[in-house]
């Protein structure tokens, strides 16, 4: 049998029940086993003895925390890029999804694009015929070239790789699982 009211709001301020509602809040992955022991505890400061399998996940349901299954939080990223460049990240391509979230999580150290200094390109989807260009510093992403990065580059390469010294205001952008909007 559940919990009544009473007696959910005799554990709901607990500590244990805050951390996990602040693991929820930040997306962090919880065990499972670290889920029912924190839910253990709180029911057991009040409640001892009440700590049972439904109740463990009745109070789970409460602060919604999936528990009963592995809790995969969505890989969220966050970073910048040039205003002209937003349109050309922005959707859900899984593969342009996972190399802004690499330039976002500044894990994508790449390459220098020929002829410049502090641009550096990575496949995107391991297509060497099309490339993400980022700043090497500062992570902010200039845009999408639809061409092998190497030898004389052509004017459409040198159109992304001058939006570094064109300026503008970066956008807030963010990659949730395979989306790249702007955040």
């Amino acid at each position: 049998m559940p919990l009544t009211s009473s007696q959910y709001s005799q554990i709901q301020d607990h500590a244990a029940l805050e951390w996990l509602r602040d693991k929820v809040r930040r997306n962090q992955a919880v065990g499972q086993d670290i889920i029912r022991l924190k839910i253990t505890e709180a029911i057991n400061s009040a409640l001892l003895g009440r700590a049972t399998d439904d109740n463990i996940k009745d109070v789970a349901r409460r602060i919604d925390i999936p528990y009963g299954q592995v809790f995969t939080p969505p890989a969220i990223a966050q970073g910048q890029a040039h205003p002209a460049a937003v349109s050309e990240i922005e959707g859900t391509d899984p593969a342009m999804a996972q190399a802004v979230r690499m330039v976002f999580n500044h894990t994508a150290s790449g390459r220098t694009s020929p002829g410049t200094t502090g641009v550096n390109h990575i496949h995107v989807g391991g297509n060497a015929g099309v490339n993400l260009l980022f700043d090497a510093v500062s992570f902010v992403v200039y845009g999408v070239v639809n061409a092998h990065m190497e030898g004389a580059l052509s004017n459409a390469q040198n159109q992304v790789i001058s939006r570094k010294t064109q300026g503008g205001i970066p956008v807030a952008m963010r990659v949730v699982g395979n989306t790249v909007s702007r955040g």
